[in-house]
């Protein structure tokens, strides 16, 4: 035998290899679902205490509390790259997809809560689903 010839993988290392790629993508996605789940969890806690905690009680927290999402949304960020996805393109492209349209919704619900919706009120409240629903579904889909 010379140098350039490969080593023979029999039937069952094959299998095992195999199996251990399958792990580590599922693993990787894992990271990501339940960074997804969290993320409109948290979404959703947020403008539930906007909602129905009175104004009164955070008013003077106000400046505060726009930093709270930013903080958990960075947190997420760095969580994602000490992760990396083994997924393919397509799976680094739905996530792209998944967090550009709940940074929009995220907008627009902040943008309606402050300009439309008298804050501490049920509505106020109930906005945070609509940002929150994309990452629901990111989870949902990534499951597998």
């Amino acid at each position: 035998m010379d140098d350039k010839t490969e080593e023979y993988i029999g039937p069952n290392q094959a299998m095992s290899i195999i199996d251990r790629s399958q792990r580590i993508v599922r693993q990787s996605r894992r990271w990501h679902m339940v960074a997804m789940l969290a993320m409109g969890l948290i979404t959703m806690f947020f403008f539930a205490f906007l909602g129905w905690v009175p104004l009164e009680r955070w008013a003077k927290y106000e400046i505060y509390l726009v930093f709270v999402p930013i903080i958990f949304y960075q947190l997420l960020v760095s969580i994602r790259k000490k992760h990396p996805t083994t997924g393919s393109k397509e799976l680094r492209r739905f996530e792209r997809f998944i967090f550009n349209i709940y940074t929009g919704l995220m907008v627009v619900a902040v943008a309606t809560c402050v300009f439309l919706l008298q804050p501490g009120t049920l509505p106020a409240a109930w906005i945070g689903v609509v940002p929150a629903l994309p990452c629901f579904y990111g989870a949902w889909r990534m499951r597998s």
